[in-house]
């Protein structure tokens, strides 16, 4: 957030995807409730990083100013549609300029894995400071595709200002390639893969990445091909570019997967879920449970994407399962398929060399990539104040031209799971215990346990049936109870539970949960 002495505004409002794919989380969300109410919020890009908490934005601050490039716009639209929500979406290009009493914001366009992708400017109207903020982007001088970074607005716009900000993407300032090649490089392996294949061929990508969708279906219409989108999110985004008209020759060669032949050795299939989640339409084909197509050693299967890391177990597990239903499978370490929308390090140098900053804080990467940043910019650029600022920690800009980072708590993200409702984090702990460590549900008829024979029900979940079986464990809590009385029923229960839990632990190596009631 930016603030003035008046005015707040929101760059972004996205999710974090949580790193277990399990107890139903589906993502988290800032927790705004710290913040005072901003005037604005602008989405950078359609990316749902950027975009996906909008909803839980505007719930906070149902009178705050939406803004978002025509893309993001249509994105947002059709999540408010599905979730029956009201709010208008101001569209902005990239000539667009937002006045505050204090300060000018522009947007730049430049390049990411994503059309219309804009990093946010803000100009002091006394020419004391600029700060840009751009959270994703790459360099691309050529691109057939869209514009080029936008360096010459850049520029001009900071002309005469001495002290300048740059909060600048950190994902691949540790990569390998040191400049990220632009999408372009990938059409020759595109269409060498098309033109060669005899039967059907897959590509699993990022859906979002619309210009890689583009160079593909060029090269399926170049071998007179159709293209079928083929999962919830691929047909998304399409048909959402596709009505903005930024998906060239679309309807030419469009099939949809409910019309076409499935054994069709004449389609080029379009698989969304490039991660191997486990609901995924690409996990759905590779485990062959789809309804439609059925995979065959005439098929070829291309990856054309990386694994975000902590997914490779997953996708290792994906592609053998392709290869053991005969297909031919292609990835990255066979010809280049996928290329980042992040800057590698010369991307980063040429943005410093071009904007000047005074200042620099890493951006948007986990916290080891923020320190490397800082220490990269602080060898190559030494003359630079460059440090790493936390969430929900504040930078000051003084009148006197410094720039001052003062520390704070960040609040816990908001965990969201069902129905996007929040839940809190005691209760994640409690259903990994649940899944980890199994359950036994132990019930005693109250008015029974002054006879020998009292009334027990003994349920069990995820235990071994041969170490936990209902009869045994019947047996253990008759003979607790004849060999204690009940004094208080809370502590009664309590003591069972305990000396259950340890009974089970010698035998299982674990304690599982217990619950005791008396009814």
């Amino acid at each position: 957030m930016w603030a003035s002495k008046n005015e707040r505004i929101i760059i972004d409002a996205g999710i974090l995807f949580p790193l277990e794919e399990c107890f139903d989380v589906n993502y988290l969300i800032p927790d705004y409730s710290s913040l005072d109410a901003p005037r604005d919020l602008i989405i950078t890009h359609g990316h749902e990083d950027h975009l996906g908490a909008v909803v839980h934005a505007l719930d906070k601050f149902p009178e705050m100013n939406l803004w978002a490039p025509p893309l993001a716009a249509a994105i947002l639209r059709k999540k408010f549609a599905f979730e029956k929500i009201q709010h208008r979406i101001q569209v902005y290009k990239e000539n667009h300029v937002w006045e505050t009493e204090e300060w000018e914001i522009h947007p730049i366009h430049v390049n990411h894995s994503i059309p219309q992708t804009y990093g946010i400017l803000l100009v002091d109207k006394q020419k004391r400071f600029c700060a840009f903020h751009v959270s994703d982007f790459k360099c691309n001088e050529k691109d057939s595709f869209e514009k080029a970074f936008d360096f010459k607005k850049l520029i001009k716009l900071c002309s005469g200002v001495e002290k300048r900000i740059l909060f600048a993407d950190s994902t691949s300032i540790m990569s390998k390639s040191k400049k990220t090649p632009p999408e372009e490089s990938l059409i020759p392996s595109f269409e060498k893969i098309i033109s060669e294949a005899t039967g059907r061929v897959f590509f699993t990508l990022f859906s979002s990445n619309i210009e890689r969708i583009q160079n593909i279906l060029e090269a399926t219409i170049k071998d007179n091909r159709k293209i079928v989108p083929f999962g919830r999110s691929m047909n998304f985004y399409m048909e959402v570019a596709d009505e903005l008209g930024i998906l060239k020759d679309f309807q030419l060669a469009y099939k949809n997967a409910d019309s076409v032949k499935p054994d069709s050795k004449n389609i080029v299939v379009l698989v969304s879920g490039c991660q191997g989640d486990f609901k995924s339409t690409l996990r759905r084909l590779a485990w062959a449970e789809d309804g439609i197509f059925k995979l065959n050693s005439t098929d070829t299967f291309v990856f054309s994407s990386k694994a975000i890391p902590g997914n490779e177990k997953k996708l290792a597990m994906v592609i053998n399962k392709l290869y053991e239903q005969g297909c031919k499978v292609i990835t990255s370490d066979h010809m280049p398929l996928h290329v980042s929308g992040h800057a590698g390090r010369e991307d980063v140098r040429y943005l410093l060399e071009a904007f000047k900053p005074t200042h620099f804080i890493p951006i948007h990467g986990d916290t080891a990539f923020l320190y490397e940043h800082v220490a990269w910019v602080k060898e190559k650029f030494p003359e630079m104040i460059a440090e790493v600022l936390y969430n929900f920690y504040y930078l000051s800009l003084m009148n006197d031209g410094r720039a001052l980072i003062t520390a704070q708590e960040a609040p816990k993200p908001i965990i969201i799971h069902g129905n996007n409702l929040p839940i809190e984090n005691e209760a994640i702990s409690e259903r990994r215990k649940m899944a980890t460590s199994g359950m036994i549900f132990v019930s005693v008829k109250l008015d029974s346990i002054k006879n020998h024979k009292a009334k027990i029900a003994v349920n069990t979940l995820g235990l071994p049936s041969a170490n936990v079986n209902k009869e045994k464990c019947e047996v253990l809590v008759q003979e607790y109870l004849d060999s204690h009385k009940i004094r208080e029923q809370g502590k009664y229960a309590e003591d069972l539970r305990v000396h259950l839990r340890r009974y089970y632990e010698v035998h299982l190596g674990y304690r599982p949960i217990v619950l005791i009631h008396f009814v």
